[in-house]
């Protein structure tokens, strides 16, 4: 499993402490209030925890570390659509989650993931079960069906944002350029 997030308490990764294999890929804007002390840690030369140790992940790397994995794990108890959770689903990997609000889950579907309860033996159990029936979840699926999710959310957003303008100042907006404006990831990241 890859656990990709910032070094914070919130975002509860000790939930998967007792998944053997767990690699975690994280970021810090220089206060680590919470590093792993299981699996490994991508970010860390020698899989050390010293902060000086700490190195930032390039795009390609990231990707390939997403694509070693068999599915990524999400574990805070309430956040947004969730950066990670739609990079693992872009990977083609499907998601651990628990339960949840802030917006992540309404990408969750049978097909790509599974929601445990907040405590380390669902957690363990949604892996044993997610390796156990590995085969019934399609890479290409997941991905597909994540796109259209995310085009669909960005049409709304386009045509919300359209609508008002065009009733507010009277003016035709063309729908494409403000879709394009309207892009919020643009790859500055940390990755």
């Amino acid at each position: 499993m890859v656990i990709s997030s910032c070094f914070s308490n919130y975002k509860n990764v000790y939930l998967a402490k007792n998944i053997d294999n767990t690699l975690h890929i994280g970021y810090t804007n220089g206060n680590l209030e919470y590093i792993p002390e299981f699996g490994t840690r991508a970010n860390f030369k020698n899989n050390s925890m010293n902060i000086n140790d700490y190195r930032w992940i390039c795009n390609k790397e990231y990707a390939n570390l997403l694509n070693s994995s068999i599915c990524g794990g999400i574990f805070s108890f309430k956040e947004g659509s969730c950066f990670a959770s739609s990079e693992y689903q872009l990977c083609g990997l499907p998601v651990i989650s628990t339960k949840s609000s802030g917006g992540r889950d309404i990408f969750y579907n049978k097909e790509n993931s599974i929601i445990c309860d907040s405590n380390t033996e669902a957690v363990l159990g949604a892996f044993d079960e997610l390796k156990k029936n590995i085969t019934s979840f399609d890479k290409y699926n997941i991905r597909e069906n994540h796109i259209n999710k995310m085009n669909y959310f960005r049409n709304v957003l386009t045509n919300y944002v359209k609508d008002m303008i065009e009733d507010k100042y009277g003016e035709s907006v063309n729908f494409e350029e403000l879709k394009q404006i309207l892009k919020y990831y643009d790859n500055s990241g940390p990755y």
